[in-house]
């Protein structure tokens, strides 16, 4: 039988109430707040619908007009543009007919770095020559004759606030710059080529060959004026492309005179080019986009190439989620308004599209900003209705006190008795078992106090009964435990011992990876520089310094190779080091091995020689390490063998179960491989055959040492045949009579 829900009696008298007086009464109320609420709601969202559209029909309408201004503040600046590229063609068309008085020359000199530069500011521009080609008396002639544009520049930069600078550029990289600009040599690089730039190139024949005039997009510029857009043209004498002029716009003269304008809901424009990257914008937009604008720059070192925004400042790859698609939508589009949606809130993006230079003009605006009056409205009638509910609230909460008084009232006349039946369980549940019956006139509680005793005795004898199981339980989990805590201690003293001698190698190998780490780096710019320096790019070097020279490579790669075999042991001991298997024919391995060390071995007068007649046809095995296993053992013998002696490399098939007991193959059967390298020189004693195997470990004193090396050529060797499953040995018959070392290897890596 299932049980019935019980509640107090209190409970259900008071929901009586509750039903028969409140409910009707509450649901009217309720009905009336939420049709309130549900036709203020209703207003409010085809308000915000119809404010939206209207706001989105603005927009539209601002933008274009604010695109038509700045279109004309660039046609402005083009049509000065046309007048500086006019003048300038007229220049070079009459250059050679143009006598330069000889006290003019005095006017210019080369520089310590070899730039020809203007010395002093006259009231005109500056010139630069760059080191890159000969400045001869035509290009000197061209330099001081180029001072009668500088009248053109000046009211150039006059007739427009936003111009900051004019400038020319020429093929063989001369630049006449206005205003002047001192000690011009120093700001440029002396080798300067001026053609590879974005404000020459993108203007030439091959970027240009309307021969228009060019907007750039924004970049460093090398004449120190920090972060701006250029707009240049050509300038032909004929078919030939004379140079480029240019009128420079700096990234904070656009936020102050074009983009400064006065928007409606406190909108923002920015300007965008073509690619995404915003060219400039206004603190607003920074903090939108979680960018800061390059306004100007610190120049720490000379610029010497081409230097854009960083990808940062393109919005198609940002990060920002939404904003790249919306962004790639706008580019796509003439004119239209997007929909934004950033963590600081939602947006409204409209954009036009500058034709002269394909540069999107972008306008940004707060939604809830435009929406603000609406919002307003709401919140008002929300107030309303928030007073409203407040009000029944309080009715009701009175109300409702109201009927608990009288419930309970009534409740106590009707449920005296069974409180007290409640009370005499609850002794019963809590353990008091002799807890007094009730008395009552009711019937049916006389016999519901006669099962309470029956069902007293019962439980009072299945307590004690359940105590003793209690203490029985007890005792053998106590037992238990204690077995498991001294499990437990002796198995922490084993993992204590365990992790410190762990702990000690990790130590080990990560100091030397780490040393050989910190080393190498200003060890490949040792070796680079002194390349460089031995290849004689920065002039020719006497006898003695190119053996100098020769001296520093020689030992930069040594300590290089030092250092790699550091890292290498490093990973092995850390466990880094993996096998990459593959199965290759083994001949040719051999051959090109004894390649690698047949040139020092020349030198030395040695002998190479290989037997293998009884090879495997392929084997399966690391091949860069069995090639370093071999390349080891070679070069060992190459440098410990005296003028005109012998290596011999031998190589056959022996049967794997015949190796010795201290040198089982990790359970492999079947064939193995059996390399051998042998010299006649220095040779080891006994006690040497294990020591030389291990770090840093030679068989010379490093008191009396004549042979170069750190000692880890074998330890690795040893490593890398171990990976495989193998062993290496040595063999010798003394100070002085060669030594002979055997690898043996499992023809395959399968167990």
């Amino acid at each position: 039988m299932s049980k019935t829900a019980t509640q107090p009696l209190s409970t259900i008298v008071f929901r009586e109430f509750f039903k028969a007086a409140l409910m009707p009464l509450l649901f009217i109320e309720l009905a009336l707040v939420l049709l309130y609420f549900t036709i203020n709601a209703y207003n409010h969202n085809k308000s915000v619908s119809t404010l939206e559209n209207e706001s989105i029909d603005h927009l539209e309408e601002i933008v274009g007009a604010e695109a038509k201004i700045f279109s004309q503040e660039l046609r402005s600046i083009s049509e000065i543009m046309r007048i500086v590229q006019g003048e300038t063609d007229v220049f070079f068309a009459e250059l050679e007919d143009i006598t330069v008085p000889e006290a003019s020359y005095s006017g210019y000199s080369f520089a310590d770095n070899g730039v020809y530069y203007k010395t002093h500011d006259t009231g005109g521009g500056s010139l630069y020559y760059s080191t890159v080609g000969n400045v001869g008396d035509k290009e000197k002639k061209k330099a001081i004759a180029g001072e009668q544009l500088d009248d053109v520049f000046r009211l150039a930069t006059q007739a427009n606030n936003n111009i900051v600078a004019v400038y020319l550029n020429t093929f063989d990289s001369m630049n006449r710059y206005y205003p002047f600009i001192d000690d011009v040599y120093s700001q440029y690089l002396p080798d300067m080529d001026i053609p590879k730039f974005n404000f020459y190139y993108l203007a030439d024949r091959e970027h240009n060959p309307s021969r228009e005039m060019v907007w750039t997009e924004t970049y460093l510029d090398p004449a120190g004026q920090g972060w701006m857009m250029s707009c240049i043209a050509p300038v032909y004498n004929d078919d030939f492309l004379e140079g480029v002029v240019g009128i420079d716009i700096t990234i904070d003269v656009f936020l102050q005179n074009i983009l400064n304008m006065k928007l409606p809901w406190g909108a923002q424009a920015f300007l965008v080019d073509a690619k995404g990257t915003i060219m400039a914008m206004p603190e607003a937009v920074e903090q939108l986009f979680g960018l800061t604008e390059l306004r100007t720059h610190v120049y720490e070192q000379q610029v010497a190439q081409d230097t854009f925004k960083p990808e940062t400042f393109n919005l198609l790859k940002t990060t920002i989620p939404g904003v790249a698609e919306t962004i790639s939508r706008i580019l796509a589009a003439n004119q239209s308004v997007e929909e934004l949606n950033l963590s600081s809130g939602q947006y409204l993006l409209a954009h036009a599209t500058e034709r002269e230079s394909g540069w999107k003009l972008m306008v940004v605006a707060d939604k809830q900003a435009i929406l603000e009056p609406i919002t307003t409205m709401e919140k008002q009638a929300k107030r309303i209705g928030y007073a409203a509910v407040c009000g029944m609230f309080l009715f009701y909460v009175m109300f409702i006190f109201y009927l608990l008084f009288n419930a309970r009232r009534i409740a106590a006349q009707i449920s005296s008795p069974v409180a007290a039946i409640a009370e005499r369980s609850t002794q019963i549940a809590g353990g008091n078992y002799e807890a007094p019956p009730i008395s009552s006139s009711i019937e049916e509680l006389v016999t519901l106090n006669g099962n309470y005793t029956t069902m007293v005795r019962e439980i009072q004898q299945l307590n004690g009964d359940l105590r003793e199981e209690i203490k029985r339980a007890n005792r053998e989990i106590e037992e238990r435990k204690q077995a498991e805590k001294a499990l437990r201690a002796s198995e922490r003293n084993l993992r204590k011992a365990k992790d410190k001698a762990e702990a000690a190698n990790r130590a080990k190998s990560a100091f030397l990876g780490n040393m050989s780490h910190e080393l190498r780096t200003p060890l490949h710019h040792i070796i680079g520089f002194s390349e460089l320096l031995g290849d004689e790019d920065f002039g020719t070097l006497n006898k003695r310094q190119s053996k100098y020279v020769s001296h520093i490579q020689t030992s930069s790669q040594a300590l290089l190779t030092l250092i790699n075999d550091v890292l290498d042991l490093a990973g092995v001991e850390s466990m880094e080091h993996d096998l990459e298997l593959s199965r290759f024919e083994l001949r040719p391995l051999l051959e090109n091995s004894l390649m690698l060390v047949k040139e020092k071995a020349i030198k030395k007068g040695l002998q190479l020689s290989l037997q293998a007649d009884t090879l495997p046809e392929t084997v399966e095995a690391d091949e860069k390490k069995l090639k370093k296993i071999l390349y080891n053992l070679l070069s060992n013998g190459v440098k410990f063998s005296p003028n005109g002696g012998a290596i011999q490399v031998s190589a056959s098939l022996v049967n794997c179960s015949e190796v010795p007991p201290e040198q089982v193959l990790a359970g492999h059967a079947g064939q193995c491989l059996k390399l051998s390298v042998k010299d006649n020189g220095i040779g080891l004693e006994s006690g040497d055959m294990q020591r030389i195997f291990g770090s840093f470990e030679q068989v010379e004193d490093s008191k009396s040492r004549k042979y170069e090396g750190a000692g880890m050529g074998l330890t690795l060797t040893k490593s890398y045949v171990e990976l495989h499953n193998g062993y290496i040995t040595a063999e010798s018959e003394g100070k002085g009579k060669g030594t002979t070392f055997h690898v043996v290897l499992p023809i395959s890596q399968d167990v």
